[in-house]
């Protein structure tokens, strides 16, 4: 995902907040825009402080995808920086 990201111009970075759990694993930077992006399995789920990081994030107008594989991920990054489906 990160090669695919980059080859594409868009700015990527792994998130380890020390003392701050719940946040989304990773950021991405486009053209002034930001998206974090959550990775689970398909049956994974969301800790409730996840879902509270992401409610403040949301809040704040920050795009929050949860996302069970790399081709969703690859397909949300498309549609929100470059509008393509």
């Amino acid at each position: 995902m990160v090669r695919y990201a980059n080859s594409r111009g868009v700015l990527s970075l792994k998130l380890n907040v020390v003392g701050n759990r719940g946040w989304p694993d990773r950021l991405f930077i486009f053209n002034n825009r930001v998206m974090f992006i959550e990775f689970k399995t398909p049956t994974g789920l969301l800790s409730e402080m996840q879902k509270h990081i992401h409610r403040l994030l949301e809040k704040q107008n920050i795009i929050v995808a949860v996302c069970s594989s790399v081709e969703v991920a690859r397909s949300m990054l498309d549609m929100y920086f470059f509008g393509e489906a």
